[in-house]
């Protein structure tokens, strides 16, 4: 007979301390902030292009977009976060906890690596349209997800490096609804990626075998 859920993680998780429960009750808190932004609940992205040859996204602000780049960051970005809370933080917690040698460790395991995997794809793949650049000198840039979040983050929301805000610029920056429908293809790829972890961090936090009082 198939284990249960709750057999599976019993059977394939070493218990978590007090200390390391805190940072899954963050996260799981962070998350939960993150998906009450309605660019993360964008299920479908609607562009018109104008007569003058603009563009323009409907359905999310430009301050509902940069709101929604606090939790990104958080989240996904923030390398001095010292709460340990972030996705590959989380990640690489569990992913310690999974026993090793054992069919139901290795499940989790797996599927640990299947979200970094995740992740990277949303990160190098445009979920809206690829996109390539095609300057006058002949020169084209491919604009990944990654270096546009670089852009944005770097360049506009939470620092001002002026070579990066002028690449941004250079794009349309948020005058432009190409860039901004990019960027909410890519949030909401994130928003699924750091749900999915999520879910298994509310099973763990469920367990009483499993978590700390």
């Amino acid at each position: 007979m198939a284990k249960t859920d709750h057999e599976r993680l019993v059977s394939g998780l070493t218990p978590f301390t007090a200390e390391e429960c805190k940072r899954l009750h963050l996260y799981r808190r962070r998350v939960a902030s993150l998906q009450a932004n309605p660019v993360a609940n964008q299920r479908s992205i609607e562009l018109t292009v104008a007569s003058d040859g603009g563009n323009i996204l409907h359905g999310v602000t430009l301050e509902q977009i940069k709101a929604v780049c606090t939790d990104i960051r958080l989240l996904g970005f923030n390398k001095a976060d010292k709460s340990n809370a972030t996705f590959d933080a989380i990640r690489n917690l569990i992913h310690r906890h999974a026993l090793p040698d054992t069919p139901d460790g290795e499940h989790f395991r797996e599927y640990l690596r299947e979200l970094k995997a995740l992740k990277a794809r949303v990160l190098d793949e445009s979920a809206f349209m690829p996109w390539t650049v095609n300057y006058d000198d002949g020169s084209t840039l491919d604009v990944t997800p990654k270096y546009l979040i670089n852009l944005i983050f770097n360049g506009d929301v939470f620092h001002d490096d002026e070579e990066l805000r002028e690449a941004f610029d250079r794009l349309g920056g948020w005058d432009d609804g190409i860039v901004r429908a990019q960027f909410t293809a890519s949030a909401r790829g994130l928003v699924v990626t750091f749900a999915s972890l999520d879910a298994l961090t509310e099973d763990i936090l469920g367990t009483p075998e499993l978590a700390s009082p």
